[in-house]
């Protein structure tokens, strides 16, 4: 532990990479001390948002396909990364690109054989997230960085959050009135209003890249299955997370296809008097698929479907449920579903060809 406290503090850009074990070990309190004790960036996976508050002038949120500028620049910039309960998965180093190969990795993960599979480490421990951040903080103490290297790396910090905060601008420059309606005024809309210790179960599709705009603040707060990317995840999720959490309000962010496949769960809703505010992107077929068949000049085939009215159906389950069609709809009926104590549903009409899809920056790194 000496030995590693003694490379991040010799290290000029040293990152922290966390991931969903740093979540199951609840070692928020830790990464955090960590962090600001080093004087580290922090980054994550999507299993480990809200583990550093995503408004900490150290975190800089998600990293690799859905991340932003400024974290996954931070993965490429590091002399040392230090990763805590992650796998340096696909998907959080782009297809393995992200990590420049002079990196100094320190890997920790509680099984073992996940030490070194995706990239050769310097150093790997194999403990939970918890006691491994706890022993770092507690281990026999070293000079301190100089101030000169403590300031380096907290304007470098802030350069990283200063390129995530222009790329938030850019996406919501899109936010504009127009019929049909653009799901980053969707999303925009939602962030606008909702509260602080909101619980946000999202969906897959081409709608999570709008989704994973909304910021999280604490552990549990974001839930997607993010490892399978399965369908037919939120709707459960959020009644769950209602029923853990029947103060806080859940939203259930989802596209029209994942939420078809479980609908029928409005009966769970209603029996059990969950409050859930749905937020249905409806693009009328599996839009993510759509897109990608005709940016590859493909007739789309196997994307398009009739869907019911998702508004009418919540009614016939006795659930309130409005159908939104243009962007001033939008506020009324979210500001009824935030006062409402059941679970109300939005089926809003979203522009079925507005690729929002992943970081186009990471995309090209990825490909």
């Amino acid at each position: 532990m000496a030995a590693i406290r003694q490379r991040l503090f010799a290290a000029k850009r040293p990152v922290i990479l966390a991931g969903g074990g740093v979540a199951s070990a609840r070692a928020a309190f830790e990464l955090k001390a960590v962090a600001e004790a080093f004087s580290m960036p922090v980054v994550t996976t999507e299993t480990a948002r809200g583990l550093v508050p995503e408004d900490h002038p150290l975190c800089l949120g998600i990293v690799g396909l859905y991340g932003n500028p400024g974290s996954n620049r931070a993965l490429r910039e590091a002399d040392v990364i230090l990763g805590v309960g992650c796998r340096f998965s696909e998907q959080a180093t782009l297809g393995w690109k992200l990590i420049d190969p002079s990196t100094s990795i320190i890997q920790v993960n509680i099984d073992e054989r996940e030490l070194g599979k995706q990239f050769p480490i310097d150093v790997g421990v194999s403990t939970d997230a918890r006691s491994f951040l706890a022993a770092l903080l507690n281990a026999a103490p070293l000079p301190m960085a100089s101030p000169i290297s403590h300031a380096s790396r907290i304007a470098w910090a802030k350069e990283l959050q200063e390129m995530r905060a222009v790329d938030q601008r850019e996406f919501f420059a899109k936010a504009v009135d127009a019929t049909p309606i653009k799901p980053q005024r969707v999303i925009q809309e939602i962030i606008n209003l909702a509260g602080r210790d909101s619980i946000f179960a999202v969906g897959q599709g081409n709608l999570t890249a709008s989704c994973i705009r909304a910021p999280i603040y604490a552990p549990g707060q974001f839930l997607q299955s993010v490892g399978l990317g399965a369908m037919g995840f939120a709707f459960p999720a959020a009644l769950g997370a209602s029923l853990a959490a029947p103060a806080k309000t859940v939203f259930c962010l989802v596209g029209d296809g994942d939420f078809g496949m479980v609908m029928q769960d409005l009966d769970t809703a209603a029996r059990e008097e969950l409050k859930v505010i749905i937020v249905v992107f409806n693009n009328g077929g599996y839009g993510v698929n759509r897109i990608g068949q005709l940016a590859r000049k493909r007739e789309p085939y196997g994307v398009d479907f009739i869907n019911p009215d998702f508004a009418e159906l919540a009614k016939m389950y006795g659930l309130p449920g409005f159908r939104i069609e243009r962007s001033e709809q939008l506020r009324l009926a979210l500001e009824v579903a935030l006062n409402s104590q059941r679970t109300v549903l939005l089926d809003v009409m979203i522009d079925a060809f507005e690729r929002v899809g992943s970081n186009p920056k990471a995309v090209g790194l990825y490909t």
